[in-house]
């Protein structure tokens, strides 16, 4: 995988979906990449914002370097008004409520029709980290 580009985050009804696009090499056939979540913010405490963090390549990572070298911020939400840190809340929080989210990925390649693939997310093991955000996020608003 190139890069994921395009990423989106919808809440609805059903949920908290991430959309992204996969930029696939010719002949390349590994599309696993994982979504991580996360507040970000410059050093001395500069453009604040909720991000989601993709790292791709998953399965060909053989260091904490390379971990690294393939995870890039992704989307982001500047968190500058009030209204920021609600849409930031709600996204965390639903996904803290269902125990998931919803992952729909189009994987584009140069040489053949693009492929969607959609998929449930199970996070239960996360939810302690987005609780923290959460947390961090009430704080930094206030």
């Amino acid at each position: 995988m190139q890069n994921i580009s395009d990423t989106k985050i919808r809440v609805n009804d059903n949920g908290v979906l991430v959309e992204a696009q996969a930029n696939m090499a010719k002949d390349e056939v590994d599309g696993l990449y994982i979504v991580h979540f996360a507040c970000l913010e410059e050093e001395g405490g500069a453009n604040l914002r909720f991000a989601v963090l993709a790292t791709i390549n998953v399965t060909t990572i053989q260091s904490e370097e390379q971990l690294y070298a393939q995870t890039s911020e992704v989307w982001s939400l500047p968190l500058k008004e009030k209204s920021d840190f609600d849409k930031a809340r709600i996204i965390l929080a639903r996904m803290v409520k269902d125990s998931l989210y919803y992952q729909k990925t189009t994987y584009k390649f140069p040489d053949k029709e693009d492929e969607v693939r959609a998929d449930k997310i199970e996070i239960a093991e996360i939810i302690p980290e987005l609780n923290k955000i959460l947390d961090a996020l009430r704080e930094r608003q206030q």
